[in-house]
């Protein structure tokens, strides 16, 4: 089945995946608690050479047990390249978070993000194209559906924007989610896709939303391409996220909550504190 420009929501989607089988059979030895995400993205075949690239990585891993026992694990790490030479080039994101805890009272959180930004200078008459691929991937495991939850997150987003003007000229976003055993049996899994007018994808997804084993994939290829009558200047923004939290007792938050002796301390997690990639939390709340 493929997904067609445009969807805007995809709840139900099952197919067969050659790229998952990759995924789940290099996963890291499962703990008895478990949070894995990764994304890997390519944009390529530029009609006209970017200029003054920028990349910029960040990734943070927290890990807190809380009673002798316990045992709680975060990782996160990645590569982020943007070549702009004249006939190569390309931006690559290769990302991923993890997070696991066995025992009854502990916090792990794992996150990687990544921005590139480039400007494109347009002639008269110009016409604006780039190819992507992009494959999210996110899987959870939860021992016990009684001491623990688990939060998983990817997601992708471009935006383009006239440089004179501001106004935004195109863009594209895509999510997976996962959430497992949440204190009040919230579902919040889902795989979300969305582009303007000017963006065209094709891909396919398999996920399984059930029990105490979850995982959610989406491949995608597409291209954007925008015509332009008068001179100016494109600015393209390229942010990626992941994000992997584990925690126990039970919690309806996972990835913000961590526990301590007397007390709930709350982490607030900025993506590179840009704001780059704010609407994907407008298009989480669209999603629910």
């Amino acid at each position: 089945m493929l997904l067609l420009k445009k969807i805007s929501q995809i709840s139900l989607f099952a197919t067969t995946s050659i790229a998952s089988s990759f995924f789940i059979a290099n996963l890291p030895a499962v703990a008895a608690t478990f949070s894995f995400s990764e994304t890997i993205l390519e944009l390529n075949n530029f009609s006209i050479s970017p200029q003054n690239p920028f990349a910029d990585s960040s990734t943070k891993a927290v890990a807190v047990s809380r009673e002798e026992g316990n045992i709680a694990k975060a990782n996160a790490e990645g590569s982020l390249i943007f070549e702009a030479d004249s006939n190569l080039a390309a931006v690559n994101a290769d990302f991923y978070s993890e997070a696991s805890g066995e025992g009854d009272n502990l916090f792990s959180f794992g996150e990687s993000s990544s921005l590139a930004i480039g400007s494109f200078a347009i002639d008269p008459n110009d016409i604006l194209s780039f190819d992507f691929e992009l494959n999210l991937f996110t899987f959870n495991e939860v021992d016990s559906l009684l001491n623990a939850s688990v939060s998983t997150f990817s997601g992708v987003e471009f935006l383009l924007f006239d440089d004179f003007t501001n106004d935004l000229i195109g863009n594209f976003t895509a999510i997976t989610n996962l959430d497992t055993n949440l204190a009040d049996n919230v579902n919040n899994d889902f795989i979300f896709v969305d582009g303007s007018e000017n963006v065209f994808f094709e891909g396919s997804s398999i996920e399984d939303f059930t029990g105490n084993i979850e995982s959610a994939e989406l491949l995608l290829g597409g291209s954007f391409e925008q015509s332009f009558d008068n001179a100016t200047q494109v600015r393209l923004e390229v942010a990626t996220l992941n994000r992997s939290c584990v925690q126990s007792p039970l919690t309806n938050d996972p990835c913000t909550r961590v526990p301590e002796p007397d007390n709930t301390v709350v982490l607030l997690f900025g993506f590179l504190g840009l704001g780059i990639i704010s609407s994907l939390g407008r298009v989480i709340d669209r999603a629910k």
